[in-house]
């Protein structure tokens, strides 16, 4: 029973929603914290030694091309004032429980489905055994007939009907 539920493919489908639903009740979940963001940056800056008024003297002692390094942290939060954001949080959480829910109901249905199928093919296998039973009686009747009809005990419309009753026996017992 086991094996039917955890090979189901149907199963397997709502396993996925299952996922997905506790995904987005995660990131539902991440719009009430505060939000980090850090920041790295290199700028390198050549400045030109030509100037509006002319060429700058190359005996300056400050070189004119200098690289500038930039690290920072910025951090957000929305206020939730209206009650927005944990709505959103409690439908996803909502969806999250309801999926679940369709898993359990799969995993129920699926089980339900292979007792019946069990269930089914038990009565189908007693049958079968009930119907060669039978057979076999009809058999050793019509051993029993014939043997009193050849010491001419019985007429031959009693053989025929032994044998007409055998021959139903092996229909009946044909499975459909």
């Amino acid at each position: 029973m086991s094996a039917a539920v955890s090979e189901n493919l149907d199963v397997e489908i709502v396993r996925a929603r299952v996922q997905q639903s506790r995904a987005a009740a995660r990131l539902a979940g991440a719009e009430l914290r505060p939000a980090v963001d850090a920041v790295a940056e290199v700028t390198t800056i050549r400045q030109s030694r030509e100037t509006s008024i002319g060429h700058v003297t190359r005996a300056l002692t400050v070189d004119p091309d200098y690289t500038q390094f930039t690290l920072g942290s910025r951090a957000s939060w929305e206020i939730d004032l209206f009650g927005g954001n944990r709505r959103r949080v409690e439908a996803a959480i909502g969806d999250l429980q309801a999926t679940l829910a369709l898993e359990e109901a799969a995993k129920v249905s699926v089980a339900a489905e292979t007792a019946d199928a069990y269930l089914e093919l038990r009565g189908l296998q007693a049958r079968l055994s009930v119907a060669w039973l039978q057979v076999g009686r009809q058999e050793a009747l019509l051993r029993l007939v014939r043997q009193r009809f050849d010491e001419a005990v019985v007429a031959d419309s009693e053989l025929n009907r032994t044998v007409a009753a055998l021959e139903d026996g092996y229909e009946e017992s044909i499975p459909r």
